[in-house]
This record gives C-alpha cells, sequence and structure tokens, in this order.
C-alpha cells in the first residue's frame, strides 16, 4: 500500500518541517532547512514544538497544535463537510485548509515548492459579503433568512469570514490560500439579547488600542443593509503591495491543550490553563510579563468572563523572539445576563470575576515574579487611563459611543471606580 503524502509546513519563507500521517497519530519531521536557519530547540514554530531533529515532537502534541489552528463546533463541522473528512480529522483538515490559517504557516502537499505571495483574489460585493456572513451564522440578519441566500446556520459565540481589503477600499474574497487582511464578525438580530455585541466589542478595541494593547483597527460596517463587526488582523501587515504573515500561536496551542473539549481552554474543573503557566513561558522566552498582567487588568474592568486561553496569543518574530500578542475578542460580557461571573482564567486563586481586586492583580503579577510597586503601577496605570478614555468618549468618541448602550458605559465606569477604590471590581454593581 503506498504511503501517504505529507505535508509541507512552511514557515517565514522556510520549509520548516513535513507533517505526515501515521494512523492514528500525526508525525513532525523537522528538515535540514529548519536547523539552517534557526537554533536547536528554538520556539519559532511552537512554544509546544523546540526544533529538535534528532527528536520528533511527541504525536499528542503534534495534534495539539495542528488541531488548534482549526475553528471549533460546528464552524469546523462544516468546513469538514464541505472537505469530505471527518471534523476530527486533522491531517485532511490541514491539506484542504492549511494554506491560510492563523498565523504564518502555509500547509500545502509535499513537492509543491515554495509558496507564492501572488494567490488568487477576486472583487466581491455587499451583498456577497452579506451571504457569507449569513452562511457563518444564521443569525446574522432578521430571521436569519434573506430571499435568495441559503443560510447554513454556524452557530458559535464567534462566527466570522476573512476577506482581503484592497490598497483601492474594495473588498476581496481570498482564494488558494491568498492571505486574508481582515476578519469580519456577523451583527444580531435587533430582538437578541446580545444585539449590540459588535458595538461594544468595537468600543472596547477602541479601549485597548488606546491603553496600548492592541494593535487592531476595529470598526462596524454596513453591507447590503446589515451591519459588521470589521477587525484588522494583527497576524498580518501589508508591505508594498503584499500581503505578508506574522506567526502566532493561541495560549491552548502553547500549553499543549487540545480543545476538542472546549472547556479545557478555560481553568474550569482541572485548571489545566492559568495565568501564571503564560507568564512562565513568556519567562522563558525572554518576553516582558508586564503586558499580561496590563491585559488581565483591562478584562476585569471589561467584566471579560471569555478570557479563556484561545483569547490570548503570542506572536513568533522571524528572529525567533516573542512577545504577547495584541489583545483581541474583547467585549463587556458581565453586561449580558448569560454570562454569569466565572472568570475564564482565576487571578490569584479568585474565580468570581467581580470580587477581584487591584490587590489580587498585584498578588497574581507578583506570583509570576514580578516586582510588587512595578505591578501595582502598571495596573492603576491601565485603570486610570481607563477612567480618562471612558470620560472623554461622549464627546470625542461620538461615533464608535452612539451605538453602545448607556447602560454599558456605566457598569465600566463603577467597575473602574471600585477597583482603583480598593474594592471588587463587581462590587454594587447588580448584573444587567
Amino acid at each position: 500500500m503506498m504511503a501517504e503524502a505529507a505535508l509541507d509546513v512552511w514557515l517565514y519563507g522556510t520549509l520548516i518541517a513535513r507533517l505526515r500521517r501515521d494512523t492514528p497519530r500525526l508525525r513532525l519531521e523537522w528538515t535540514p532547512q529548519a536547523t539552517d536557519r534557526w537554533p536547536i530547540n528554538s520556539t519559532v514554530l511552537s512554544v509546544l514544538l523546540p526544533i529538535t531533529p534528532e527528536q520528533p515532537p511527541h504525536p499528542a502534541r503534534v495534534r495539539a497544535f495542528f488541531a488548534g489552528l482549526m475553528p471549533e463546533g460546528d464552524a469546523r463541522t462544516h468546513l469538514a463537510v464541505d472537505a469530505g473528512v471527518a471534523a476530527d480529522d486533522v491531517f485532511g483538515m490541514m491539506k484542504a485548509y492549511g494554506r491560510d490559517v492563523a498565523g504564518a504557516l502555509i500547509i500545502q502537499p509535499e513537492g509543491s515548492g515554495e509558496p507564492s505571495l501572488e494567490r488568487t483574489v477576486r472583487p466581491i460585493s455587499d451583498r456577497e459579503i452579506l451571504e457569507k456572513l449569513i452562511r457563518a451564522d444564521a443569525n446574522a440578519a432578521p430571521l436569519g433568512v434573506i430571499p435568495g441566500v441559503t443560510s447554513i446556520s454556524l452557530a458559535g459565540v464567534q462566527p466570522k469570514i476573512a476577506l482581503r481589503l484592497g490598497a483601492d477600499g474594495q473588498w476581496l474574497e481570498c482564494l488558494d490560500g491568498a492571505a486574508s487582511t481582515h476578519i469580519l464578525k456577523p451583527g444580531r438580530p435587533a430582538e437578541s439579547p446580545v444585539a449590540d455585541l459588535i458595538y461594544n466589542e468595537a468600543f472596547c478595541l477602541e479601549l485597548a488600542k488606546y491603553l496600548g494593547l492592541t494593535t487592531i483597527d476595529a470598526e462596524v460596517q454596513r453591507f447590503a443593509g446589515f451591519d459588521a463587526l470589521v477587525v484588522s488582523r494583527y497576524d498580518r501587515v501589508v508591505t508594498g503591495g503584499h500581503v505578508v504573515r506574522r506567526h502566532q500561536e493561541d495560549c491552548a496551542q502553547m500549553l499543549g491543550l487540545n480543545t476538542d473539549d472546549p472547556m479545557r481552554k478555560f481553568q474550569y474543573g482541572m485548571a489545566l490553563p492559568s495565568l501564571r503557566r503564560i507568564a512562565e513561558v513568556l519567562s522563558q522566552e525572554y518576553a516582558p510579563q508586564l503586558p499580561l498582567l496590563e491585559l488581565t487588568a483591562l478584562n476585569i474592568v471589561l467584566g471579560n468572563t471569555d478570557a479563556h486561553a484561545k483569547n490570548i496569543s503570542v506572536l513568533h518574530h522571524e528572529d525567533g523572539s516573542l512577545e504577547l500578542a495584541p489583545g483581541y475578542d474583547l467585549s463587556p460580557h458581565r453586561h449580558y445576563p448569560s454570562s454569569g461571573n466565572r472568570s475564564a482564567m482565576d487571578v490569584n486563586g479568585v474565580q468570581d470575576i467581580d470580587a477581584i481586586t487591584v490587590a489580587d492583580l498585584m498578588a497574581e503579577g507578583m506570583s509570576w515574579g514580578l516586582r510588587g510597586p512595578a505591578a501595582r503601577g502598571a495596573v492603576v496605570s491601565i485603570l486610570e487611563r481607563t477612567q480618562v478614555w471612558l470620560a472623554l468618549t461622549s464627546e470625542v468618541l461620538a461615533p464608535t459611543r452612539s451605538r453602545v448602550p448607556d447602560l454599558v458605559l456605566e457598569t465600566l465606569n463603577r467597575r473602574v471606580t471600585n477597583l482603583l477604590s480598593g474594592a471588587g471590581a463587581g462590587a454594587e454593581v447588580a448584573a444587567s
């Protein structure tokens, strides 16, 4: 029986590895080009998969990393059906979709040659964009249906599509592995309890950018009469008319969590992921830990109960260095009755996001090895600058502010005030 062809794994213009399927396992083989360019034990591909040509990584680690490149839940099932493979067939999914995944990896059949930057794109109309958004999520439009459009429900927490924005402002569909530049998330029907979600997320990302915690541009745009959140991809840079990929991995991949069980990305039950473990990895990679503490402080202010291991990532640069990635998927979840108050990851052992204090944030940072004054200074600075920015929103940031409910602003202001006074973030704040 003829062996199944491998998949070539390219990173930053180098054929770094080959991925093979030894049923039921996956095997990763490093290439000579990998060790020619990067030193032994380099984590440029993944913290989980250091380059060790004499000792291939364990198949469980290989699977956890590559499975982490796939979407979760119904979105994965839908893509698997389109590709004619099983939803848990990581190799088959990489073969079908690996040419454009999160980060800078380009995965293609063995012997395909060096990937070209010149991939196929085509102009796409607002109507076609709307159709794609509806296929991503049946709730993207009132009743989930528009005449003449087949609606396929891919219900999930964050349904999305990816497109490229051309230099002339024209939206482009990416074909044959062409790199996208933006992610679009559909709005919700007016009667939905989360109808304001995309406006609130844009608002939170603008705050994060003001604080220096993200580089993402976010705005709500209309497509054929319906709103969608449009966010720039931090793992893509447009240079000289070309889209250049920047490599990244999320912290579930970095920690080797197999999120086939979606709860494993939270610090629930077995407490697998943790802020301390992420901070330890940053320290091991000579990356600063303060940005992680600052991002954590912002998530507590926002009441973001979804800041789990897949919603925090790291960037891998071409020289092998690593840093915390810009913040993303930031929303005021405590604004929504269904969110609950369980923090995605504990802070100083505290699980209730409304009970977390500045002292807890300081203690968490100090448990990573940060000095007390540095930890406190970083947290207080985030809180004070957030307070200033919130005071400006009604006048300076009117376009964004106009679609954000007053209750969100009132709640965020109270959470900041509570924290600066030494109280728990949600003290005296009723869940809305």
